[in-house]
């Protein structure tokens, strides 16, 4: 029975009253609402308060009361109200349920006193209440049993309360700890479980930051770009932060700022771990992995994304979607040897490494290749000298050599020597000077061509001992490095052939003043084209394998694409000779393995000569040339039909123009090779994720460990349980591979299931989808992205039987006490293969033309310097006097700043923001690239790249130039005749080998020069012409034959240089840093132009004396000062030096 309130919060407040009260509910009644609460109570609460001496119809009580009834008549009060959930305890306990209170009980007052007597009489404990020494209420009797229990409840009560007293008191006291944070879940603990959010971190952050401010005087940056302000920051961060929240979710961060790669710099992963009983077991979103039990669809390490593990009773199942940043690679071995598979072309032979000493010895090559293993020459070559362009800078084991390629050599069928033509003759008796390094070109160029006929070696190093090896009886030397494009090789030799010993070339020994030349013999020269007498000497017929090839298990073919049958053949396809292989018919096979003259069918494998150093070599000189074609003609091949099969281009043209060749370019070698260290495999790969390495030996998976270790960094599994090489069985390892992740973007969906009919039956299956995405819009051919779906399914059934163990037992000598296991595995797998969809319509590109294009920029005019005299210059020979720059005229290239072209800038001067002719002047402003390039995407472009950078030339033919000592001046110091005279630059290129890097035109936009003289009536007057040159061009700028550098000149005072006619040389040449002394005062003694003078000096000096007398009366006083005060005319002038903004 309910009853209707009027108002909800008042009576709550009333409530509340009541509590404070104790027993007596304190609310104003009338006699209507006392009699509807008598006959709404229950029966046995009107009992209770009968027995407790209570009565809530206390009439004259009630009647002292004077208030207004709060209830109409058709109002109730609710029974909550009337019989609470939660009883008021009594302030004064008068019965045993009144000794326990509540939390929410009011606390007893002080002066209650409780104690507890036994009484032995009537066998009870008695409870008193006492004020002082009074009892104010009837005792409380209990039984022992009863007393017992009471004290063991009483006892767990105060003990959880003590222990919730504490938490409350420190709660909210704890210092806060950034590193180790706690919070509580409070509600949520029952979805996360206990524990609480903690957040735990640890590592290092170190951050160092600055300022820089560069100021930098260099002539050649805009001034704008001379004063930089920097922000300098360097971060190192090392962070690792774990997290809890309750007992089920986990979370683990890893941040790197030094890791090595990009995929290692961050490792996140965020774990949900379920309950026994729940269906979701398992919860991982980051670093995930995906396992698999089937060893025919493998899983995946090193996955981004999402992985879930569930549970429906007898099922399992675990899928995951991710993003994967690894690819599988995997690697085998049998009886601890792992096969190397190997694919070479056969244009690819290993050049500049390997070369013949004489055109002799490379002609007697093939027939000596035909007598292995007992080789029988007759040559040993005794001893050996060998120099190199010496690039290290270091003047240690160094000469000045002339290196001749046709020294010693006689023709193919004589041994070579000294003498064997009247090359050394001729340059011990009339070319003798040439020993003078400063006078070998003058001395020699009359004769001989520089780069083809001799090289000049300034500072030659000798290469060591160990720095090559020499075949002795074949004649033919390996060096350990090959030679750059550039770098010349050069020999001499001493050998013993027929009981007579030859040399060719001079040793060092031999020649005992180091400052004279040695005459030597050139196996390579700076320029190696087919066009040199040398060019056969490189062997090309070698081809590098490994660093450790053994003979065991190795195996090599040669193998021809066939057109007809679109595959390789081992044979070539003629009826005569298809019966054979082709490594038959080049001879190399004509042993069997015990070296015996008998063909097995296998690459004849002899150390040192058909195999050195993990390099092929194959018995002919030219295998795929003359060899191949006479030996087919030997047999009956039309001389027409074996002409198709001649790779004649191979080993008479470079490299590069005989893999353009392509109906010739049809011949691999194929095979496979094993590696020195037996017990180690190599995954193929680097930097292999932890723990992504899976061992197998005969399918059975291995543990990490105890059967094998894994260097992840190196890629390399070694397996140190030796009883497992010895079993000779199959071991198969797989691994993930981090280092393709920035080539495409893999997006990987898998699926494990695994039902469980019994204990001893289980069947499984995986399925695995792997999509890719390029980040190129153009796929090469070979690379293109998948979309393929793997799944598999796999049986497992296994069975105890002590009936096979029983059986086992009866064999004799053989005695078995343990249950027998009996185990079953059956694996299915498919590969469903596809091709991503992507962009060009899924086309493939055999070659991109567009993207392939490699440019030279030449533009940037602090990488030219003066050029050196143009051979075609009349005076270009005289390397004693002043004549050969006599011509030179001013040739001036430079970048204009934009501060002279843009009128917003603070810096332009005044004078040239008002001139808006010479704005617009076609010669100074800047070029946009929509005016050179009006197609061009503008997306593309825009600010500063609006512009394209322009180096400019400006040309004065009636000017002289640096280091022009003419006599013949006008009298305003012009030239005369400026249609005779000529101006130039030069640079490095850095790629020097055209033919190889596919250079093929030179690209230029040149500005009409004439474009404000075109009309004038003398127009057709003007003209000139523009050589560009490419090659070898001589760097020798004041021509005397002589090497010049400025940082070489001493700043120390000394006088550690020579006169030339040009000014000083420093006489040390090598040990040479580029770069200016940074001690005080240096810079002005060694910035002082290519004559080594400074302007005083210039004056002082001999020859620029005779000039200026010479001068003196024939030109104007003014241009007279102008010379003197810089003879040479190579000072370096300011662009914006005052005097000319006051010349404006």
């Amino acid at each position: 029975m309910k009853y209707k309130l009027r108002t909800l919060g008042f009576l709550a407040f009333l409530c509340a009253i009541s509590v404070m009260a104790g027993n007596v509910l304190s609310v104003p009644q009338d006699d209507r609402t006392r009699q509807q609460q008598r006959q709404g109570a229950p029966q046995d609460n009107r009992t209770a308060n009968k027995q407790n001496g209570t009565r809530n119809d206390d009439k004259d009580k009630n009647k002292a009361i004077k208030a207004q009834p709060i209830l109409d008549k058709d109002e109730e009060i609710p029974d909550s109200l009337l019989h609470p959930r939660w009883r008021i305890q009594r302030t004064v306990p008068l019965a045993e349920d009144d000794l326990q209170q509540g939390a929410a009980d009011l606390v007893r007052p002080e002066n209650l006193q409780q104690d507890v007597v036994y009484n032995d009489t009537l066998d009870r404990y008695i409870f008193g209440n006492k004020i002082g020494g009074a009892y104010v209420s009837a005792p409380i009797m209990m039984t022992y049993d009863e007393y017992f229990k009471w004290s063991e409840k009483k006892a767990f009560y105060e003990f959880f309360k003590s222990k919730n007293e504490e938490v409350v008191k420190t709660q909210g006291k704890e210092k806060f700890d950034f590193t180790d944070m706690h919070f509580d879940l409070g509600p949520a603990e029952k979805i996360f479980g206990p524990g609480g959010v903690r957040i735990k971190t640890q590592g290092t952050a170190e951050l160092k930051f600055g300022v820089t401010l560069k100021n930098i005087d260099n002539p050649s940056l805009p001034i704008r770009n001379r004063k930089t302000t920097t922000m300098d920051f360097d971060e190192k961060i090392n962070l690792n932060v774990n997290g809890r929240v309750g007992d089920k979710v986990n979370m683990n961060l890893n941040y790197n700022t030094d890791a090595t790669f990009d995929f290692d710099a961050q490792n996140m992963k965020l774990k949900y771990e379920g309950k026994e009983d729940e269906i979701i077991k398992l919860v991982e979103g980051g670093n995930v992995s995906f396992p698999s039990n089937s060893t025919l669809v493998t899983g995946a390490s090193s996955l981004f994304g999402l992985r879930t593990d569930m549970q429906f009773g007898k099922l399992k199942l675990q899928t995951v979607i991710s993003q994967k940043k690894s690819s599988s690679t995997s690697a085998s071995s049998k009886g601890g040897v792992q096969l190397t598979p190997l694919e070479i072309d056969a244009a690819n032979y290993e050049e500049n490494r390997h070369f013949f000493l004489s055109k002799y010895f490379r002609a007697k090559y093939d027939a000596a290749m035909k007598t292995l293993p007992n080789l029988t020459t007759g040559i040993t070559i005794n001893r050996v000298e060998i120099w190199v362009t010496n690039k290290s800078g270091n003047a240690n084991n160094t000469r000045n050599i002339v290196a001749l390629p046709d020294l010693g050599e006689g023709g193919v069928n004589m041994p070579p020597y000294n003498q064997a033509n009247q090359l050394y003759s001729q340059m011990t008796t009339a070319y003798v000077e040439a020993r003078d390094i400063n006078l070998t070109s003058s001395v020699l160029e009359g004769s001989f061509t520089g780069g083809t006929d001799y090289e000049k070696l300034e500072s030659a190093r000798l290469l060591n001992n160990n720095e090559y090896t020499v075949n002795n009886a074949l004649g033919y030397v390996s060096l350990n490095t090959s030679l750059q494009t550039d770098q010349v090789l050069a020999v001499a030799y001493e050998y013993t052939y027929g009981g007579a010993t030859y040399q060719v070339g001079e040793f060092a020994s031999d020649i005992t003043d180091v400052n004279k030349c040695l005459f030597v013999k050139s196996l390579k020269n700076t320029s190696n084209n087919p066009a040199q007498s040398n060019w056969d000497l490189m062997m090309k017929n070698v081809y590098y394998l490994a660093s450790n090839v053994q003979q065991d298990k190795f195996r090599l073919d040669i193998k021809f694409q066939s057109d007809t049958a679109g595959v390789y053949l081992s044979y070539i396809p003629e009826p005569q000779v298809k019966d054979q292989t082709i490594i038959k018919d080049l001879g190399a096979d004509r042993l069997d393995n015990k070296l015996k003259a008998h063909s097995n069918g296998y690459f004849d494998y002899v150390e040192g000569y058909t195999v050195s150093k993990g390099r092929v070599f194959l018995p002919a000189a030219e295998p795929f040339g003359e060899y191949l074609y006479n030996f087919l003609v030997s047999k009956g091949v039309a001389a027409e039909t074996a002409a198709k099969y001649r790779y004649t281009e191979l080993y008479d043209s470079t490299k590069t123009v005989a893999k353009q060749i392509a109906e010739k370019d049809k011949y691999i070698l194929q095979g496979q090779f094993r590696g020195s260290m037996a017990n180690v495999i190599s995954l193929g790969s680097y930097n292999v994720p932890q723990g992504s390495v899976k061992v197998t030996a005969g399918g059975v998976e291995l543990m990490e460990g105890s059967d094998y270790t894994v260097d992840y960094s190196a890629g390399e599994v070694t397996i140190i349980n030796q009883s497992i090489l010895d079993a000779g069985t199959e071991i198969r390892a797989t691994a993930e591979s981090n280092t393709d992740y920035a080539q495409s973007r893999k997006t990987m969906f898998g699926v494990n299931w695994e039902y469980d009919f019994s204990k001893n039956f289980q069947m499984s299956g995986t399925l695995r989808h792997i999509s890719e995405q390029s980040f190129t819009t153009k796929v090469e051919m070979g690379a293109e992205p998948l979309n393929n779906t793997l799944w598999g399914v796999n049986l497992n059934w296994k069975k105890e039987s002590q009936t096979l163990t029983n059986m086992l037992d009866k064999i004799p000598f053989l005695h078995v006490s343990q249950p027998s296991n009996i185990s079953l595995s059956a694996e299915f797998a498919q590969l469903i293969a596809g091709q991503a969809h992507g962009t060009q319509d899924n086309a493939s590109y055999i070659d991109d033309f567009e993207n392939t294009k490699n440019t030279i920029d030449v533009s940037s005019p602090t990488s030219w310097i003066i050029s050196s005299v143009p051979s075609t210059m009349g005076d270009y020979k005289d390397k004693t006097g002043l004549t050969s720059g006599f011509n030179r005229s001013l040739l001036a290239w430079y970048n204009i700043d934009p501060l002279f072209t843009r009128r917003s800038s603070s810096l332009t001067p005044g004078h040239i923001k008002s001139d808006l002719n010479q704005l617009s002047n076609h010669y100074v402003r800047e070029v946009y690239v929509r005016e050179l390039y009006p197609n061009r995407d503008q997306s593309s472009y825009s600010g500063a790249t609006s512009t394209l950078p322009i180096l400019n030339l400006a040309y004065y033919p009636s000017e002289r130039g640096p280091y022009n000592f003419n006599p013949n001046l006008n009298n305003d110091g012009t030239l005369p005749t400026p249609e005779n005279k000529w101006g130039g630059m030069m640079r490095k290129l850095d790629t020097n080998d055209f033919e190889a890097a596919n250079i093929e035109y030179i690209e230029f936009w040149l500005l009409d020069p004439f474009i404000y003289t075109n009309s004038e009536a003398d127009a057709g007057e003007y003209g000139g012409d523009f050589y560009i040159n490419l090659g070898e061009v001589s760097e020798d700028v004041l021509r005397d034959g002589k090497k010049y550098h400025e940082s070489g000149m001493a700043v120390d005072g000394s006088n550690s240089y020579t006169f030339t006619q040009w000014g000083k040389i420093p006489t040390q040449t090598n040990n040479v840093t580029y770069a200016f002394a940074t001690t005080s005062g240096s810079r002005e003694q060694q910035d002082v132009g290519f004559n080594g003078l400074n302007d005083d000096e210039e004056r002082t000096f001999d020859s620029y004396q005779d000039f200026l007398t010479q001068i003196q009366g024939k030109v104007s006083q003014e241009v007279f000062d102008s010379i003197w005060a810089d003879p040479a005319n190579d000072n370096y002038h300011y662009f914006r030096g005052r005097d000319y903004d006051q010349m404006q």
